[in-house]
């Protein structure tokens, strides 16, 4: 127990420095001071030695799409990033997982199928610069797409449990699509719209791709905490407060593990801010 949540507590400040460094490529808010520059330096360097070995399989699989759609693709620093980010949704999709069925194969298997997704998303929309509002659609919607590819291998990883377990496999097809795989993709094309119009608002915005893909995991993140908010009103169990089966919904431990990310982030801006008034 303590491992895990010494691990959430590695995850959330590791998802929080890598949006700090997106920021800085996406929104002009000015430099950061002396002490983060240095913070956010070494771990720029840190998750580029760490997942190095990833950038060959990125080069030769971007040399494909080259080739096979006609294009050129170049490779942007941010990507390995992006990878961070989307991992650790998936991570803590895949928690979900295990909170609301207790199963080690399905958990296991998202974090690995997530790690594959994440890193397909991560190179193929990092490998687009957003100069044009088609370029942020394709940037935000190539993101979308390994989030619902991630949502259709874990619903047919279920399926095929179910079939193997109980013989009945269709149910949670159905529940997959109307409550992962449609959701997904509706809450990406309004991401994605939400991202051209404020690209057109704010001048200060430089990537609104990336804009765009945070503002996706934000809306997801809030998906999750209503569903779980709805499911603590309408399926409890007897004598089960609506607090406690609010607190064991699955969506509860997602919701808030992108939540408390996103607070953190508030604090180091804001700790930023003080730290550059006084000169560090």
């Amino acid at each position: 127990m303590r491992t895990i949540k010494l691990l959430n507590l590695l995850g959330t400040y590791l998802g929080a420095l890598s949006i700090l460094l997106l920021i800085r490529y996406a929104i002009n808010i000015g430099d950061f001071g002396t002490t983060f520059k240095i913070i956010l330096n070494y771990y720029d360097k840190l998750i580029g030695v760490t997942i190095n070995w990833m950038f060959p399989l990125a080069v030769e699989l971007l040399k494909k799409i080259e080739e096979y759609f006609h294009l050129k693709l170049t490779l942007l620093p941010q990507w390995k990033h992006v990878f961070v980010i989307i991992w650790l949704y998936f991570i803590a999709s895949s928690k979900m997982i295990w909170r609301r069925t207790s199963n080690k194969f399905l958990t296991i298997f998202g974090i690995i199928w997530g790690a594959i997704c994440a890193l397909f998303a991560s190179i193929m929309s990092g490998a687009v610069q957003p100069s044009s509002d088609n370029d942020i659609v394709l940037m935000i919607l190539l993101s979308v797409l390994w989030v619902v590819i991630f949502e259709i291998g874990i619903t047919l990883a279920k399926t095929l449990e179910g079939l193997i377990i109980t013989g009945k496999g269709s149910a949670r097809i159905r529940k997959g699509l109307l409550n992962y795989i449609f959701p997904a993709m509706l809450i990406g094309v309004f991401s994605a719209w939400a991202a051209i119009k404020l690209a057109t608002t704010f001048s200060m915005i430089l990537n609104s791709g990336l804009v765009g893909i945070g503002i996706y995991i934000l809306l997801l993140s809030f998906y999750w905490f209503l569903r779980a908010c709805v499911n603590s009103m309408t399926d409890r169990k007897i004598g089960e407060s609506y607090i406690e089966r609010f607190l064991r919904a699955g969506g509860t431990e997602l919701s808030t593990s992108v939540f408390r990310t996103i607070i953190i982030v508030s604090i180091f801006v804001l700790m930023n801010a003080g730290l550059s008034m006084v000169g560090l």
